[in-house]
């Protein structure tokens, strides 16, 4: 069986949070959205990772701002919604519902979780035992409802655990 993601969270700007997911065996490391391109940068630098992709969630300013520097800065693969695109982040590759995105062998599917904002998207990795983002509970929660699952119990706070675990 894969081992599960390797999760590192850590603050990002003054109300924010940056997060890296790792492949355990590859060593393909994803920034999941980029508050601040350096502090990013300087987290995975301080883990001994490389990052090697950006999975962006959604197309708010505090969430692409630092996507073109961190991708200037490592080569990295972006891949997210449409609406990032449109609002200027550098997106490689569009997806939405139904897709599927890789990060090194970590297998994520990909969830239409609008209300947080419209083009809000969530990355499941069942092997992997991850879902993704961390930052948008309430677009998850808007999801697990329409798909009849229970929603997490409380709403994000610095104390919450940020990363929903599916073991």
């Amino acid at each position: 069986p894969m081992p599960a993601a390797e999760i590192h969270i850590f603050k990002c700007l003054s109300d924010n949070c940056g997060a890296l997911v790792r492949d355990p065996i590859t060593g393909a490391v994803a920034s999941v959205d980029v508050p601040d391109a350096a502090a990013v940068a300087a987290a995975a630098a301080a883990k001994g990772w490389r990052i090697s992709d950006i999975l962006i969630t959604h197309e708010q300013a505090d969430h692409i701002q630092g996507v073109a520097a961190l991708k200037t800065a490592t080569g990295a693969k972006v891949t997210g919604p449409q609406a990032a695109l449109r609002d200027g982040a550098p997106v490689d590759r569009v997806v939405g519902e139904g897709q599927q995105v890789a990060v090194g062998g970590l297998a994520f599917d990909v969830w239409a979780t609008p209300g947080h904002a419209a083009g809000h998207l969530t990355y499941v990795s069942k092997a992997g035992k991850v879902a993704l983002p961390p930052m948008a509970r309430a677009a998850l929660d808007h999801s697990l409802m329409q798909r009849g699952r229970p929603t997490t119990p409380a709403r994000w706070s610095w104390e919450t655990p940020l990363v929903g675990s599916l073991e």
